[in-house]
């Protein structure tokens, strides 16, 4: 099976969803050759640390290959250069990283506010919401209720009778809106010709 991607057509929506969370944090550095993540900056977390290493560096390695040695016809072509296709394909599978992780962090922020989970559990619950939703393409609704058990407790402002369903909702709500606004959000053209 043959999968051809074309520079103006390659979905990037999550790479640059991520960018705009990194664009605060990031400053510039003469002896980088990409922008570095302040580490000083007041609001800095350590999901924008991995989203960094993660995405950022690697998007733009793959994009400032794919420019210099394809379409400026760089004479050096040496063993790390296989072609467009995957220089391409590199940066779909980032944009694909990128969507998982973006997902991942909606879903540990929305539980995080509303419930008290030990760390341990609280990652097997956001990496199952994660894994049924994105890898498994099942619906937000079911994901969470099915990951969030009962032994999941409710943060003390939210103690009243009757509120788990409404804190299950709410949290269904914030993560469906999320990844709609992630994935409906339209990608940039890499116009390199």
């Amino acid at each position: 099976m043959s999968v051809e991607f074309n520079c103006l057509t390659i979905d990037n929506h999550a790479i640059y969803a991520v960018i705009d969370q990194l664009l605060p944090y990031l400053k510039y550095d003469p002896d980088s050759e990409y922008r570095v993540l302040d580490l000083d900056k007041e609001g800095i977390e350590e999901k924008h640390l991995i989203l960094y290493e993660d995405i950022f560096l690697p998007y733009c390695a793959e994009s400032s290959r794919h420019f210099w040695r394809h379409h400026r016809n760089d004479s050096h072509v040496d063993a790390s250069w296989y072609g467009e296709q995957t220089c391409l394909s590199m940066i779909h599978a980032i944009n694909e990283k990128a969507r998982w992780l973006l997902c991942l962090f909606a879903v540990e922020e929305a539980i995080a506010e509303h419930y008290i989970i030990p760390k341990k559990r609280m990652d097997i619950i956001v990496r199952g919401v994660t894994c049924s939703v994105i890898d498994g393409g099942a619906a937000v609704h079911d994901a969470v209720n099915y990951w969030i058990d009962d032994s999941c407790k409710l943060k003390k402002k939210n103690k009243r009778p009757g509120q788990a369903d409404i804190i299950r909702n709410i949290i269904i709500q914030s993560i469906t809106e999320k990844i709609e606004e992630y994935e409906n959000r339209p990608s940039k053209r890499m116009q390199y010709r």
